[in-house]
């Protein structure tokens, strides 16, 4: 994996005496004095980062003045100096820092199975207009809308839907479009006796009928419900004629449609482990202030003081008044978090002897050292973490940590590379993982309708239709095929992926298949 180290800021010593103009500042033989900063602090670096084409003094002084060094004709020259290896000249990575390594490109050559991204990168054309920014400045996404077929209805915003949703009474364009500009509805022909006709025509069994399921569609089945049947022993009715678990009433939790099942409740009396919400219902006392409504009033979150843990910068130091600070204000001999937790033991401070300075030995550092007011301050380059003694560096172990690869990881020292498992390709991040192979497909039912989706593009496509009351769902991945249940036929069917070859798989001795059995 190519490393590169940031400007790196060693060896700050201040002068004592004098002001930025005439102060001056001496730095060991093998080291170079930086320029003096308008807080009279001289920085020193080693010797040999002068002119080597890194703003290591964070002013460019060591840069300033300097002659271009010669490249060896295996690396490419900087505009800014610095030299780098030629393979890495048009990849689409700033290695030079100044971007003169990704200048003046041409266009990089794509195989005939491969999308070229507007920034040089190369990827799989099954991953264009996929819905994920693999080429990484999202020129894979850049997608015309697509033409929709004969037998599809275009919503406004562009997707096609089924013709026949147009106008049917369901919401099926995220825009409500096809439901818009609707003609007159025909009168629909009358449902048997044993039936409720919903609101658009549709015929449900009217057991169906004020159950809490929206059979219909439209939840014209769950509306008037008040004057509908009483409810069961061990049910409450709802103000609007629903019928929920009796032992749900006044838990807290609003299960009916309207919260009637939570008015008129005597306050409960919470344990000293919970919090008592303003509905009266108890939570865990651990709840309170977390950042979530877990009373489902939000009263759990109220007069709350900020109890979030504040977020420094990388390169400041968080105090426990949670107050921000830069790293080199540390040991500094001075309490600048205003509670003294940047001078506290806890931070390994060292007692100030004057004799300690990052000339000598590197002031006792493994890798980088800082002299900020006259305190050592040792750190660790990328890749490393500093150890408990202050003082020494060890490999961090990014393969043992989340957040790096989604996948396989290998440490080395310093470094980590990310891998994939057979199946999936790395994207040009270098840390992600891509499935090869078809895209995933989602199947649902929308009782009448089994639809698929594909997760990245929220457009439906239709599988089977004109179905009577299809429900619960099962596939065969290996066969290819689709299992539902229909409540109203008391069968379970089965059909092909691609909707052909519908077929009975069970049909005797099912009394509503697959649906919800009631509290």
């Amino acid at each position: 994996m190519r490393r590169w180290w940031g400007a790196l800021l060693l060896g700050a010593l201040l002068c004592a005496h004098g002001t930025a103009s005439n102060l001056e500042c001496a730095c060991g033989r093998s080291h170079f004095t930086c320029a003096v900063s308008a807080l009279g602090e001289c920085t020193c670096i080693p010797a040999q980062w002068q002119c080597d084409g890194d703003n290591d003094c964070g002013d460019h002084s060591d840069e300033d003045g300097c002659t271009l060094p010669t490249c060896s004709p295996l690396d490419f020259h900087c505009d800014n100096g610095k030299c780098i290896r030629r393979s890495w000249v048009c990849d689409g990575d700033n290695d030079c820092e100044d971007d003169s390594d990704e200048q003046d490109c041409p266009p990089r050559e794509c195989e005939e199975d491969e999308f070229p991204c507007q920034n040089g990168y190369c990827i799989r054309s099954l991953w264009h207009c996929d819905g994920d920014n693999d080429c990484g400045d999202n020129s894979d996404e850049q997608c015309d809308m697509r033409k929709c077929s004969d037998k599809e209805f275009r919503c406004s915003d562009g997707s096609c839907i089924a013709e026949h949703w147009y106008c049917d009474g369901d919401t099926d364009c995220k825009d409500g479009s096809d439901e818009e500009s609707c003609p007159s509805a025909v009168p629909s022909p009358p449902c048997n006796l044993e039936e409720f006709q919903c609101a658009y025509g549709r015929c449900i069994l009217d057991i169906y009928h004020c159950d809490g399921d929206d059979d219909c569609g439209d939840w014209s089945d769950e509306s008037d419900c008040s004057s509908h049947q009483p409810c069961r022993s061990g049910e409450f009715m709802c103000d609007s004629g629903l019928c929920v678990n009796a032992g749900w009433r006044c838990d807290g939790d609003a299960d009916c449609d309207d919260q009637s099942d939570e008015r008129n409740c005597t306050t409960s009396m919470c344990t000293a482990e919970q919090f008592r919400c303003r509905s009266g219902r108890c939570v865990r006392l651990s709840w309170r202030c977390d950042g979530e409504d877990d009373c489902a009033d939000n009263s759990d979150e109220e007069n709350c003081e900020n109890t979030g843990s504040p977020q420094c910068a990388s390169d400041q130091f968080l105090c426990w008044n949670g107050r921000c600070i830069g790293q080199r204000k540390l040991c500094n001999g001075v309490n600048d978090c205003g509670d003294n937790s940047d001078e506290s033991p806890q931070q390994n401070c060292r007692p100030r002897t004057g004799e300690e300075n990052c000339n000598v030995n590197n002031g006792g550092c493994a890798q980088k050292c800082q002299m900020i007011r006259g305190a050592v301050q040792c750190t660790c380059h990328t890749g490393y973490r500093l150890t408990e003694d202050g003082r020494t560096c060890q490999d961090v172990n990014e393969c043992a940590e989340e957040g790096y690869c989604s996948q396989g990881c290998t440490n080395s020292e310093g470094a980590f590379q990310c891998w994939c498992e057979a199946g999936y390709e790395l994207r040009p991040d270098r840390r992600s993982c891509k499935a090869l192979g078809p895209e995933p497909v989602l199947l649902f039912a929308n009782r009448i309708d089994i639809r698929q989706v594909l997760p990245h593009r929220s457009e439906y496509t239709l599988l089977l239709n004109n179905l009577e009351n299809a429900i619960a769902l099962d596939f065969h991945h290996r066969r290819e095929l689709v299992f539902w249940s229909d409540v109203t036929l008391d069968r379970i069917l089965r059909a092909n992926l691609n909707g052909s070859n519908v077929e009975e798989v069970v049909s005797t001795g099912l009394e509503s298949p697959g649906r919800k059995t009631r509290p």
